[in-house]
């Protein structure tokens, strides 16, 4: 009776669980797996672009492959192997096969109950009663950690500094059961910069808002960019070892560096400022920060740019048409003249703030919306998806949007983020001037310039060489299998000179492969571009080092970064590994230009290990 109640009790729970997390999520389309070597349910091997041979070494970027590329038809058929024989229970969760989102829950649910069977089965009913509290508030507030086989799971949460959702935490996938891994990449860096101002005042960060790969993206690294002759716009750099911060693991590597495009080079630009101006920007690091940014970038553009501002409060309205920045002095002193005040319709200018910015759009011109606001949407449309639907066509002939986020207390991330990703663009957080300087100046072409659009990664794992991995981070940016070759189906972007690094946790049938681990898909469009193309990578055995030690200082950046973002977000699969552990790999892959920044973040990293320790 006992152990039904306690079932009843679980299912009760995940319902509550899955209503919170899907409210504003799409419901992706099942996926299928497929081993290498693609057949299809006749047989018949399927086409597929042809595989590039092992990866090269080059020097202190890893392995390195430049890349043919081809296209692919959109209606390409969709792979499946024969079903595998049914799984042991495990004792982390594992997905199965179908629709990914629903059956990361179902691998969340087997997981609690599993950990509360055998806590009961030993006889210890305190350990039960903990498990069983803790899956709810998890979801709810994000204030009690899970316990350690537990996946946490998705849900909005409003924690000291904000509103943030958590995005969960990818669990282990057999490769017999699921050989592909798809997701769309992501350039934003806001989650990192939000909660390195915690880290700096020795406090630590709500959990929620620590979404690993903005973090590791926050980072710079030295990879090679391709060479010119190469149409794709970015090289991509594969490499592995034994993993510095995962006991019994591989790590791999799998990175994009796209091409550097000159101040001269790029495209003219029409940018719109969209500016929140309502009585909750009134703090020093809000809106006098936001006007602060705003006349750093005014500086850094061309005379053939263009800038309109747009803001909104409990009104919108167009502050400065669409003036040359020939006339600087016009545009810095209509800034200056933003004050704050009343309410956030944020909607409304969102609407306006589009129409100014599709005036303009055309002639070998972008047009780019740049929201600054605190994200906190309280009158008319305040949910991101009410607010997108009325731009939607908008979006659609090609104008951009940056969000960048200013302010705590009540600062909306998810809100911010999702209009981001939804636009067709990157989230920013400014919590200084140093910081405002290093979006706003300079890496400022690659805010302007896109280079791919709907670019999206694919690994397809060898299961004769890989038992089970995991993609660190990238929660939010799940994408179903068979939606890889949907050109339909929308992506990230990435700017001239960005950087995209994902990182995999591997359980390697053996310790010396023999063979490639599996191959790396990329495919994108071209800016405003219809038809994507795709390139493939191998990850070959060479690839792989024999030590962790043999990881290059980008990859030991990215593995410590990774590995404090997972501790910082309350990760099952960080348990027992410290932030001291983070800081000392930070110190051993300080050199080069970006020594600095690697010693900042493990001296911050330090400043609150004693209350990580505590918890």
């Amino acid at each position: 009776m006992k152990r039904r109640a306690i079932a009843r009790l679980i299912a009760l729970t995940n319902a509550v669980v899955l209503v919170g997390a899907c409210a504003s999520a799409e419901a992706p389309a099942p996926s299928s797996g497929s081993q290498l070597g693609e057949r299809t349910r006749d047989g018949d091997r399927a086409e597929s672009a042809p595989v590039l041979d092992a990866v090269t070494p080059a020097g202190d970027v890893g392995a390195t492959t430049t890349a043919t590329q081809t296209a692919h038809p959109t209606d390409m058929p969709v792979t499946t192997v024969a079903p595998p024989p049914p799984p042991k229970p495990p004792t982390e969760p594992s997905r199965t096969a179908g629709a990914k989102d629903d059956a990361h829950r179902e691998a969340v649910a087997r997981a609690r109950t599993f950990a509360i069977e055998d806590a009961k089965s030993k006889g210890k009913e305190a350990e039960s009663a903990a498990a069983t509290k803790k899956l709810p508030a998890t979801a709810v507030t994000g204030s009690i950690r899970p316990a350690p086989d537990v996946v946490p799971t998705a849900g909005e949460t409003a924690q000291p500094g904000g509103t943030f959702v958590h995005a969960g935490t990818n669990p282990f996938i057999d490769t017999l059961t699921d050989a592909l891994s798809t997701f769309s990449i992501d350039v934003d860096t806001g989650s990192f910069t939000f909660a390195r101002r915690f880290l700096r005042e020795g406090n630590l960060p709500p959990d929620a808002a620590v979404r690993v790969e903005e973090w590791v993206n926050a980072m710079h690294y030295e990879y090679a960019s391709p060479p010119k002759s190469q149409a794709m716009p970015f090289a991509v750099h594969v490499d592995g070892a034994p993993s510095p911060i995962a006991r019994g693991k591989h790590l791999v590597r799998v990175a994009l560096q796209g091409k550097k495009v000159s101040k001269a080079e790029r495209s003219p630009t029409h940018l719109v400022f969209l500016v929140d101006v309502s009585g909750s920007m009134d703090a020093s690091d809000k809106l006098p920060l936001a006007r602060d940014a705003m006349h750093m970038m005014i500086d850094e553009l061309r005379d053939d740019d263009s800038i309109a501002l747009v803001t909104y409060a409990g009104a919108t309205g167009v502050v400065l048409p669409a003036t040359s920045v020939k006339n600087k002095r016009t545009i810095h002193q209509a800034i200056d003249k933003l004050h704050s005040g009343g309410g956030t319709n944020m909607g409304s200018g969102l609407e306006l703030a589009y129409r100014e910015a599709a005036k303009q759009l055309g002639g070998g011109r972008s047009a780019r919306v740049v929201v600054l606001s605190d994200g906190d949407a309280n009158i008319g449309r305040t949910s991101h998806q009410e607010i997108l639907r009325a731009v939607k066509g908008y979006v659609s002939e090609g104008v951009m949007m940056t969000t960048v986020g200013f302010g705590t207390g009540n600062y909306n991330d998810h809100l911010m983020e999702q209009l981001a990703n939804a636009g067709n663009g990157a989230y920013s957080y400014i919590d200084s001037k140093k910081t405002a300087e290093r979006f706003f100046v300079h890496e400022l072409d690659g805010t302007l310039e896109t280079i791919a659009q709907d670019v999206k990664i694919q690994v397809e794992w060898n299961p004769a060489m890989v038992a089970r991995y995991r993609l660190v981070g990238y929660e939010n940016r799940d994408i179903a299998d068979q939606d890889f070759r949907n050109d339909k189906k929308d992506a990230g972007e990435i700017g001239a000179g960005h950087a995209v690094t994902a990182l995999y946790e591997l359980e390697l049938t053996s310790s010396s492969p023999s063979e490639a681990l599996g191959t790396v898909r990329i495919r994108a469009k071209k800016p405003r571009g219809t038809r994507a193309e795709e390139m493939d990578v191998a990850i070959s055995a060479s690839a792989i080092k024999e030590r962790p030690g043999d990881l290059d200082h980008d990859a030991q950046t990215a593995a410590a970064t990774a590995l404090a973002a997972e501790i910082l977000r309350g990760s099952p699969y960080a348990e027992g590994r410290t932030l001291a552990e983070a800081a000392s790999l930070l110190r051993e892959a300080a050199t080069g230009p970006f020594a600095a920044e690697r010693l900042e973040l493990a001296r911050e990293l330090m400043k609150v290990e004693p209350r990580v320790a505590r918890r």
